[in-house]
């Protein structure tokens, strides 16, 4: 009968356990949260610049691309400081005188007034002035009447002063050979003239 070198009361030898024989689960879980969390940080990362390249790049405003520079614009020619008045369109109406004051005036010196269109031979002023003509006491006259807006208006186109006959201010042409009046916001240039027609109608145009 054979005898073994083991006695019962002998525990048994513990066996080694190698690398290969621990349990690899926790290590791959460990391994796969590793592997899940850097995707998570890259994924992070990319996409805010994923955007905003989309967002500068593929639907950028056409208001932000750059706008070629502005031509320059011409400048505004300045406005003409005495402009050529309208033929035809002679100025009737003014504060305190108006053509038909004058009209009345005349009238009651006992001469006919007949006004007509615009009187030629004047330039460069802020009016169109009228054509006017008087007759009576054997005798006839022509005028140029210009009427302006109010008193200060006339300025503009006259040198005036007291007891001086008024003169064009520069860049304007009246008809040579006649005479000046001035009351208040109307001139009167005579034409022609004759008789005592000549005298009623300066006396009542400066009675106004």
């Amino acid at each position: 009968m054979k005898w073994s070198s083991r006695t019962p009361q002998d525990p048994e030898p513990k066996r080694r356990r190698s690398l290969s024989d621990l349990d690899a689960t926790p290590v791959v879980v460990a391994f796969a949260l590793m592997v899940l969390a850097g995707a998570v940080v890259g994924v992070a990362l990319i996409v805010p610049r994923l955007v905003d390249s989309i967002d500068t790049e593929t639907f950028r405003s056409p208001a932000a691309t750059v706008a070629p520079a502005a031509v320059a614009a011409s400048p505004t020619p300045a406005a003409t400081a005495n402009p050529t008045p309208t033929p035809g369109l002679p100025a009737v109406n003014g504060k305190p005188l108006s053509l038909s004051d004058l009209q009345r005036a005349w009238g009651s010196k006992g001469l006919d007034v007949r006004a007509g269109g615009g009187a030629g031979g004047f330039g460069g002023f802020a009016v169109t002035p009228a054509d006017v003509q008087l007759s009576g006491g054997g005798g006839s006259m022509e005028v140029a009447v210009l009427v302006y807006p109010d008193a200060q208006a006339i300025k503009a186109d006259w040198s005036l002063s007291a007891g001086a006959a008024p003169s064009p201010a520069g860049g304007r042409t009246v008809p040579a050979g006649g005479s000046i009046w001035w009351n208040q916001n109307v001139i009167v240039v005579t034409r022609s003239g004759s008789g005592s027609v000549v005298s009623s109608a300066r006396e009542a145009f400066l009675g106004l």
